[in-house]
């Protein structure tokens, strides 16, 4: 009996909990339907909400209410922004209670840091001073690159001498840095001198203003601190790799045409959410009702992103803050340019970052280009002052390592020690699981898969010289060499379909193909290909498993489709290029194996020409700009080099192949390099030091497929057909630059041999 009057009383609260929380509900702008206790928290991704306001926004209009769980009312365009924050900035000046500055006491502290940043900072131009020294001082110093840009930038005096130390630790820490940091400038200071910073001007303020105190101070650096640091370094990291990826507007920049609107053009949009307001009273927006006491986000990231006055938003286009002139300022552009929010809570350290952004960005343009296209360029001329061994920031610390004595050191002599990789997008954008397959995994699920699939590709593929014959069997009408190489049997059945879809789309076809194998495979017969072999191993060895075959499929599919097919494309080219080669290489493969005879890689020992040729091929396009990065799992050295772990290491094969002294003219075509004055003997130096597959634990693991179907295919090529540029086409060895430097489309003629 109690029970079932304690069930009708809960019953009954509950349907007056639920009743209540609607009619609540009823009070606010219209947004997707809430449920009690947990508003929209399940119908959102939370991490991504910036992605899911502008479908919002097409559903509800420019001023709607989310429930996370409590209502969060949310404005996306800038009329509505401009009416809450700027018309009715009183009542939309409250804050969270996570942010105590609200009320009279906010009013006063920010009235008062505005006042010390324009009278001290801005009215003698202190900080272009200090923000120009530093960037002279670090074009001076030897100890940093022109990456290294951005840990200096924690040292930008946002608050004098408050912001000379970057950020350790967490809040605390930081907290407790402010705070050593603020008393370093007031041991300093004197009544009888003018401020040297915010911290001193502050001071001085607080002898005469009852609501000035320490307390205070402490926070208002801390805020300054917080708000701007992160900011203004990530906004000149994005200023950088924009500007290296749109050269016309970095050139234009660089000619003092447009550096105000390249500053402003609202590209990176860093802010995903804009800090929330609070209502402190009724009030309303675009003629819907707000209640007090109300969380409001005004969506700056929304209007920057889709306003209709920024037209093609996804697109970098300076010119739209400027008008069909080029001079004058498109006023409706930048009156919507809020990226630091506007009204009443407007950010108050806006004038310090506009002038560290204007002044870093042009102090770089004028002394630094950003080519992020051609740095495999960047870093030859980089290893020409630092040595072999040195440091670039991208913002994180890469060390890089350009000559071959001390890759060797590092990927061979102590290859467990460099064996890590980076765990971060977007390394992993490829896993199937996390840490799976080949390429991009480490520790003991690295090794026990790059091991398995070590052996089954050379007892399944090479041991029986199966690989030969399934290259072989592609090769039936060679005048279709192009469409053909993406056909190429790197992993079995893998590799069928063309790399036409995004990486969504790849997975897919990847995990249909391996499914197809599967399909035939029988326990009595003899694996077909890579998928089958390594699903017989699957069932005696419990580290291997599905998730895992698929990633490393698409480890080999990645890495090895693009660069065998590429690398297939410029041998065309250079053998087009140098007809001497091309016919002294068909000689040797006439005499040794003849016309007809298929090519096997057992006639390798007897060509020590086209063997050469193959190399300086492989050399010479060195189609691999930046290598594959490594991650230090542990402390240790290179040379004399001390290397902290957990650093991340490119060991740049690319300038081992471009600059190696082994290597003299190696801008030049020249296969004779590889061998000896008896045109026989193999040059060991040239051969130890030829790493365009890497060296060491983390060594491609398809190498051995890669080197048979470069053999194979060049060699069945030659025996049939004589490979001519096109007239009036010349042959453009000039790369396309990118992850991988293709060849430029060009045509060339495939002349039948007749024997």
């Amino acid at each position: 009996m109690l029970f079932s009057i304690a069930l009708i009383a809960f019953s009954s609260l509950f349907v007056l909990y639920v009743w209540r929380y609607y009619e609540n509900v009823k009070r606010y702008p219209n947004g997707p339907r809430p449920y009690p206790f947990i508003g929209n928290l399940l119908s959102l991704d939370i991490h991504r909400i910036h992605d899911e306001i502008p479908k919002l926004s097409k559903a509800y209009g420019s001023v709607f209410t989310l429930w996370l769980p409590r209502p969060y009312v949310v404005l996306t365009d800038h009329r509505s922004i401009k009416e809450a924050f700027v018309t009715k900035g009183d009542d939309f000046a409250g804050r969270p209670g996570m942010f105590p500055e609200s009320g009279e006491n906010w009013k006063e502290q920010r009235r008062l840091s505005l006042h010390i940043l324009r009278d001290f900072g801005m009215g003698k131009n202190l900080m272009e001073q200090q923000v120009t020294e530093l960037f002279k001082e670090l074009r001076a110093s030897k100890l940093t690159l022109i990456g290294q840009v951005f840990p200096a930038i924690y040292r930008l005096p946002f608050v004098g001498y408050m912001a000379k130390d970057r950020i350790h630790n967490l809040l605390s820490g930081t907290r407790r840095l402010i705070i050593e940091d603020c008393d370093r400038a007031l041991k300093s200071y004197s009544p009888d001198q003018e401020p040297e910073c915010l911290a001193q001007a502050y001071f001085q303020k607080m002898q005469s203003n009852p609501n000035l105190n320490h307390d205070n101070l402490l926070n208002v650096c801390s805020d300054f601190f917080l708000a701007g640091m992160e900011t203004t370094t990530t906004t000149l990291r994005w200023s950088t790799l924009l500007l290296a990826s749109n050269l016309e507007a970095q050139r234009r920049t660089e000619y003092v045409l447009q550096v105000n609107d390249a500053v402003h053009e609202r590209r990176a949009n860093i802010i995903q959410q804009n800090v929330t307001h609070r209502t402190v009273k009724e009030t309303s927006v675009g003629g819907f009702k707000i209640p007090p006491d109300t969380f409001i986000l005004g969506d700056i990231h929304h209007v920057l992103g889709y306003s209709p006055v920024y037209k093609d938003a996804h697109e970098f286009r300076p010119e739209r803050f400027l008008m069909d002139d080029g001079i004058t300022v498109n006023k409706e552009a930048v009156e919507q340019l809020c990226p630091f929010s506007i009204g009443k809570r407007q950010c108050a350290g806006e004038a310090l970052a506009r002038v560290e952004l204007f002044v870093g960005v042009v102090t770089l343009l004028q002394h630094y280009r950003f080519d992020f296209r051609n740095m495999h360029k960047e870093i030859a001329k980089i290893s020409k002052v630092y040595g072999s061994v040195f440091t670039i920031w991208l913002p994180k610390p890469y060390v890089v390592i350009t000559d071959y004595k001390c890759i060797k050191e590092a990927f061979a002599t102590k290859g467990d020690d460099f064996s890590g990789r980076p765990t971060v997008f977007p390394i992993n954008i490829l896993q199937s699981t996390e840490n799976g397959g080949v390429l991009n995994s480490q520790g003991e699920n690295w090794r026990e898969q790059r091991r398995a699939s070590l052996h089954i590709l050379r007892d399944f593929g090479m041991g029986r010289n199966l690989m030969e014959e399934q290259v072989k069997s592609k090769l039936p009408f060679i005048g279709q060499v192009f469409p053909f190489v993406y056909r190429l049997p790197i992993v079995g059945y893998l590799a069928k379909d063309r790399f036409e879809h995004m990486i969504s789309g790849t997975k897919r076809a990847i995990k249909d193909d391996v499914a197809r194998a599967l399909k035939s495979y029988s326990p009595d017969r003899e694996p077909e290909c890579f998928v089958q072999a390594y699903y017989q191993r699957m069932q005696s060895n419990p580290t291997l498993n599905f998730e895992n075959l698929l990633d490393v499929c698409m480890d080999f599919f990645v890495a090895g489709m693009e660069s065998t097919t590429t690398m297939l494309r410029w041998s065309t080219l250079l053998l087009a290029t140098y007809p001497e080669v091309q016919e002294k290489m068909r000689k040797e493969i006439l005499s040794v194996i003849g016309p007809e005879a298929s090519p096997r890689t057992a006639y390798r020992q007897r060509m020590p020409y086209t063997n050469a040729t193959i190399n300086e091929l492989q050399r010479f396009a060195n189609i691999v700009p930046m290598n594959v990065v490594h991650r230090t799992v542990q402390d240790t050295s290179v040379g004399h080099f001390k290397i902290p772990a957990d650093t991340l290491v490119l060991g740049e094969i690319h300038q081992v192949l471009a600059h190696s002294p082994v290597y003299k003219d190696a801008h030049e075509f020249r296969p004779e390099r590889f061998l000896m004055e008896d045109g026989i003997t193999a040059n060991k130096d040239a051969v130890e030091q030829f790493c365009p597959f890497s060296i060491g634990k983390r060594q491609c693991a398809g190498e051995a497929l890669a080197r048979v179907e470069l053999f194979v295919g060049l060699i069945t090529l030659l025996q049939h057909y004589k490979i001519e540029p096109v007239k009036a086409h010349p042959v453009d060895l000039e790369p396309i630059p990118g992850i991988v430097l293709f060849p430029k489309l060009q045509p060339l003629r495939l002349v039948p041999l007749t024997h």
